[in-house]
């Protein structure tokens, strides 16, 4: 039940960061997605006019003062966003599990 507790406020950061920091915001699917899956996936030109806003957050903040990041598949030019909890105890890349 913690890591539940934790993966919701987790997910609710990930949407505040993005609405926040890149105006970015998810929509149903995307929300579920994420619930999910802990990602999100995106299309180029669903996230393109955003790129600018989140890569700059991410340049910006510390990984360990985050819990999410971004990052671009070459192969099939999709973007996922997706969480990244770095701790003294705990390492954790949702990108690295389904992906």
């Amino acid at each position: 039940m913690i890591l539940d507790i934790r993966f919701v406020e987790i997910m609710e950061e990930i949407k505040e960061d993005l609405e926040l920091q890149a105006g970015l915001l998810l929509n149903k699917a995307q929300l579920k997605e994420l619930q999910q899956y802990q990602t999100i996936t995106l299309r180029e030109s669903e996230i393109k006019p955003y790129v600018k806003d989140i890569a700059e957050y991410l340049a910006n903040t510390q990984p360990d003062e985050r819990v999410w990041s971004c990052h671009k598949d070459l192969s099939s030019n999709i973007y996922v966003i997706s969480i990244e909890v770095n701790t003294p105890h705990i390492k954790l890349n949702t990108f690295d599990i389904n992906h």
